[in-house]
This record gives structure tokens, sequence and C-alpha cells, in this order.
């Protein structure tokens, strides 16, 4: 993953520790680990393959490089595609929703936030503490987006083409190999995937890859407008 800047990090590293102690309930018991990494500058060699907490709160005090935050950049995406002109639907928001709190303000409609185990809810959005399944009501989301969704990958991939909703899909570098969605090889599973739906669904997806300065993982993005938005688009355009 991205690197962080170290001049920014000791800068920030009292306000970071202040900010785990103040809220130490919610952080339960990941509070003692993280203010060890913090603390002893763990944070520092753990960065590439940290814990996604531990990113996240990274995120949350600017520590890396320019351009180099991967929630600044799939918020960037989404703003691109124009996607947050309606009601957004966010599959694993994450322990401290670090994507949905960059997005908020951006977000002209409603948010909803998935994840079992989301534990700062102070925001404004619905929040459902429940994986995100096939059954799941996504019926007033006009688009639905995961970062690094796990389980919920295939889920979110099949609802949103079934229900025509826009989709933004960063995959993790998980194997999730089930039914038809098998891995074959040494690649990503997420390639594999990614491969599948590009011979249904043709020119109705787009599969980006992150920046090298972001993530060091060739790992895909998979990007779909919804034949309401590219419809919306169109009308803009005459």
């Amino acid at each position: 993953m991205a690197v962080i800047d170290k001049e920014k990090y000791f800068a920030k590293k009292e306000d970071m520790l202040a900010f785990i102690i103040q809220n130490k309930e919610q952080f339960g018991e990941r509070f003692y680990s993280l203010i060890s990494f913090i603390g002893s500058d763990l944070g520092l060699e753990l960065q590439e393959y940290s814990p996604m907490i531990l990113r996240e709160i990274f995120s949350k005090f600017d520590l890396y490089y320019e351009g180099a935050d991967e929630y600044r950049f799939i918020a960037g995406l989404l703003e691109k595609y124009q996607f947050l002109d309606g009601n957004c639907l966010e599959v694993g928001a994450g322990f401290y929703p670090r994507l949905a709190e960059i997005l908020l303000p951006s977000i002209k409609g409603s948010l909803t936030l998935y994840d079992p185990d989301i534990h700062f809810t102070d925001l404004d959005a619905k929040i459902i503490k429940e994986p995100f399944t096939r059954k799941s009501d996504i019926s007033s989301c006009d688009t639905l987006y995961a970062l690094y969704p796990c389980g919920g990958t295939i889920p979110v991939l099949e609802k949103a083409f079934r229900e025509d909703k826009n989709l933004l899909l960063a995959f993790c570098d998980c194997d999730h190999s089930s039914g038809r969605y098998q891995k074959r090889g040494n690649d990503y599973w997420a390639n594999y995937v990614c491969h599948d739906y590009l011979k249904r669904y043709g020119n109705d997806i787009e599969v980006l890859h992150w920046p090298f300065s972001v993530c060091n993982l060739d790992l895909p993005i998979m990007i779909r407008e919804s034949h309401k938005q590219k419809r919306k688009v169109y009308s803009e355009k005459r």
C-alpha cells in the first residue's frame, strides 16, 4: 500500500494518540494495539501491510503523500463518474468508516453503510451492522460502491447488474473462490472475476487498476454506469 509521509506522522502522532484515547470505548479490544503501534512507531514499520483500521486513521490525519491516499483516490473516482448525485450504499464501510466520512459532504442524496464491524456510527448515514448478501435491499440506492468488500464482493456485483445500479468495486487481494468464481492460477482471484464479467457484459463495464503510488498490488477496480446514469449523462451533453 501507499507509503506515509514520516514528517506528517511524527507531527501528528500526539493528535492520533489523543483521538484513540478519546474514543477508547469505540476502539474496544483494538485500543491497546493501536496505542502500541502508534506510541512505539510500529505504525511506520507496519504501514505497507498495516491493519485496515490503522490505514483508516492514517487517512483521517492526512499522513499520506499527496495523491497517495487510497480512500481519497476512490472518492475521486466516484466524483469523476458522477456517482454521488443520488442515494449511495457502501458495502464494507470499515471499523472506522473513513471513505464515508470523506464522501458525505459531496453526496446529494442519502448514504447507507453495511458492515457488521462498524463502530463509529456518528455519521449522517443509515448504519446496517450486517453482512451484505444477495437478499440485501438496494432498491432505493442509485450507486453501490465498495472498497475491499471481501466476502461481499460477488453479492455486490450480482445485485448491481441485476438491479441496474451504478457500481464501483475495488477488489481485495483475497481468494474467495466458490461456485463459478474459482481461482484457476497464480493470479489474483479478482482478475478471474473481472475476466468473467468482461466476457458476459463487454462494453458495459470498465476495469481500472490502482496507480502504483497508491497501491503497489495489481488489483482491479470495476466500474459500471447504470442505464439510468447513462441516459442522464447523455441528456446533459445534448
